[in-house]
């Protein structure tokens, strides 16, 4: 009762039981605010909020998807930000349960087929599993809501397998949002391109600005979600007279989404600071009017000519760090 919930959430990453190890992802999924009431936590199946999301692992490493469900939340009366409110426990993120769904052939149905599974929930860890009991759910607690007076204890969730051809656009062991498929999956086509033409044993003495700069894109989660509905965009204005934009046109307009997005990701941390995961945030509202300032924006050399709001940055001309792709 000293904390109040900011957020309810679940936290999806990929693990290996068997070595007690997380093995790779990093995706959260919102609980919905229109949805579920009191008797059970329904998420959002909106893509901008990361579901539904995708998941590249191989069937026969043993590997389970965890789905841990969470709240975060803040002590009561306290008025500390982003770090610092976590460095002192202001904010904290609480473990409610966590459901594990087996990557196996024997779990998953058929590529193109949907399933739905109810996994059962447990504390602890999924290496030191605990079943959660009746008794666990105190009157009143976090849960008792969390559970629902039905107190199922089951977390259901719906899947479908893709084909390989598809699934292989994903880095390994990867969970992320299926809004930013295409983008990454052109970034891997570029990237292998670039990897059968480099000469062994040497590196570039060119940096080339897509594959150094989309990985810094891919890593913040509003930027690549501004990224992959951009790109979404260009792919519709490439095949808007119907025919079919060859490679290197697809190519070359990735490469000039990405210059766009160059500047934006220099920024100095005074106008696009780091989001700190600690609820809403001076930060989180800093880095909002910047991505709306970014949006309005018409070309690149807006940008690069430093009209961008006044923004401190160094200026550049950004085709002396293009490889040709």
């Amino acid at each position: 009762d000293n904390y109040e919930v900011l957020e309810q959430r679940a936290r999806v990453c990929l693990v290996k039981v068997a070595e007690e190890r997380f093995v790779g992802g990093a995706h959260v999924v919102p609980k919905s605010n229109k949805h579920g009431g009191k008797d059970g936590w329904v998420f959002s199946r909106k893509e901008e909020k990361g579901n539904p999301f995708m998941v590249r692992a191989d069937t026969s490493m043993g590997l389970e998807l965890y789905i841990e469900l969470s709240l975060l939340c803040r002590k009561k009366g306290t008025t500390t930000q982003g770090q610092q409110a976590l460095a002192k426990g202001d904010v904290k993120e609480l473990s409610c349960a966590y459901g594990c769904l087996p990557l196996d052939k024997e779990t998953l149905p058929p590529p193109g087929k949907k399933t739905k599974k109810a996994l059962d929930l447990f504390g602890g860890t999924p290496w030191a599993e605990r079943h959660i009991q009746p008794g666990d759910c105190k009157a009143g607690g976090m849960f008792k809501r969390f559970m629902g007076k039905k107190m199922e204890n089951k977390l259901h969730v719906e899947l479908t397998v893709e084909n390989p051809a598809k699934a292989a656009m994903l880095p390994h062991n990867m969970v992320c949002s299926a809004v930013c498929l295409e983008a990454i999956a052109q970034f891997r086509a570029i990237q292998k391109n670039a990897a059968s033409l480099a000469d062994p044993f040497t590196r570039p003495v060119q940096p080339d600005l897509v594959l150094t700069t989309f990985p810094v894109i891919m890593d913040s989660y509003d930027l690549m979600l501004e990224f992959a509905t951009k790109w979404k965009d260009r792919q519709k204005n490439l095949s808007r007279w119907g025919k079919k934009p060859s490679t290197a046109d697809k190519n070359k307009a990735f490469a000039g989404l990405v210059k766009e997005f160059y500047p934006l990701i220099h920024l100095d941390s005074a106008n696009l600071p780091r989001n700190p995961d600690a609820g809403k945030n001076s930060a989180l509202e800093t880095r909002a009017k910047t991505l709306d300032s970014f949006r309005r924006m018409k070309k690149v050399t807006d940008m690069l000519e430093g009209n961008f709001n006044n923004f401190r940055y160094t200026p550049f001309k950004v085709d002396e760090f293009v490889a040709v792709v």
